[in-house]
């Protein structure tokens, strides 16, 4: 599919973080702190996987003047951005906050409480930026996509909120077969006690994906 935007509209776009670095916020790595009760965030912990596992030759990512090393954002990673309503439009890319974390690891994030929706949430197979000398942006692109909107079940008590397993089946043509959303809580569990202490809780809240699969936990046999 080839996609044709304004320069306004490009800056906006996360694939433009060269254009603009400065107008948003991107979290890579893991946060290191769990956010305090009560306060204005809260931790969201998660995976992301992809079947068949996605191989770093499968990527074509290439930029023009990538200055900023924006290509290191779509290799092995998702891009994730949040919002704080259900449907925030183009614009409110300009000061959105993404996600990026690295597919088939638990992800930890602080994030604020208002940013309660998953706006986008992607993988890259082909980002290849085709833009002559011109006013507009061209960019060839191919991605397994999450249909969104989402709405993170945040409450005001939560310190923080377990997701669960989002595994993203695909065909060779790179096209989303189907989601399932596993709960892998008490594996997820035991990472998250060694970051943050044996006394640190999360609540289960797995993410609401239409038309995902949520794969029943075996019983275990009787004796």
């Amino acid at each position: 599919m080839l996609e044709r935007r304004s320069l306004l509209q490009a800056a906006a776009a996360f694939g433009a973080a060269a254009v603009l670095p400065a107008c948003h916020t991107v979290q890579e790595n893991a946060s290191t702190e769990l956010p305090a009760p009560g306060t204005g965030k809260v931790m969201l912990v998660g995976r992301i996987e992809v079947v068949p596992r996605i191989s770093p030759r499968e990527q074509n990512v290439a930029v023009q003047n990538d200055i900023f090393n924006t290509k290191r954002h779509f290799m092995g990673r998702a891009v994730i951005r949040l919002a704080d309503r259900r449907d925030p439009g183009d614009f409110h890319q300009l000061g959105a906050l993404f996600l990026n974390p690295n597919l088939e690891e638990t992800f930890f994030y602080s994030v604020p409480r208002t940013e309660r929706f998953v706006a986008d949430a992607s993988i890259a197979m082909e980002w290849q930026d085709l833009t002559p000398a011109s006013k507009n942006l061209t960019l060839q692109k191919v991605e397994l996509k999450l249909p969104v909107p989402l709405e993170l079940d945040i409450q005001p008590a939560d310190q923080a909120l377990y997701l669960g397993t989002v595994r993203m089946h695909r065909d060779v043509y790179h096209t989303l077969l189907r989601v399932e959303v596993l709960d892998q809580q008490s594996q997820a569990q035991e990472e998250f006690s060694r970051r943050f202490g044996p006394q640190a809780r999360m609540r289960k809240a797995l993410l609401k994906v239409p038309g995902a699969v949520t794969p029943a936990v075996p019983r275990p046999r009787a004796a």
